[in-house]
């Protein structure tokens, strides 16, 4: 049994197996055009992707190389369905990113005496260290 051919994708069982293959409606075909692309790509891609391994650049290329193997109506798709999605997602990245007062300052926080005893304490056992 071959598991790999470039010609065949999971999808086509799914394709020629169906019931009604002349009843197809467009949002069946869309998601078929969807996944005949996505399986298309190389396995380090697809399986990288689903596997969250892919690094950001990797992401990039990834999503890249789906565009370029969809048909024109799967881009469409893509683009239209893509990018509300895209544009809330970088809404709510950049409200993470952004730094009213620069970088977060350290600080030691806590009531001062207790700051104080806890200098006490290291004192006294410096003392008795050398003592």
């Amino acid at each position: 049994m071959v598991l790999y051919q470039p010609s065949y994708t999971p999808v086509d069982d799914v394709c020629r197996t169906s019931p009604h293959p002349k009843k197809q409606t467009q949002q069946q075909q869309e998601t078929r055009d969807f996944f005949r692309a996505f399986f298309s790509l190389s396995d380090f891609h697809w399986q990288g992707f689903l596997s969250s391994r892919l690094t950001f650049l990797q992401l990039i290329a990834f999503g890249l190389s789906l565009f370029a193997n969809c048909n024109n109506a799967a881009r469409v798709n893509l683009v239209v369905k893509g990018i509300p999605g895209l544009v809330t997602m970088l809404a709510r990245l950049s409200s993470t990113l952004q730094m009213q007062d620069g970088p977060p300052k350290v600080t030691l926080r806590g009531p001062r005496e207790e700051v104080g005893t806890a200098a006490v304490g290291v004192s006294t056992a410096k003392n008795l260290v050398e003592s």
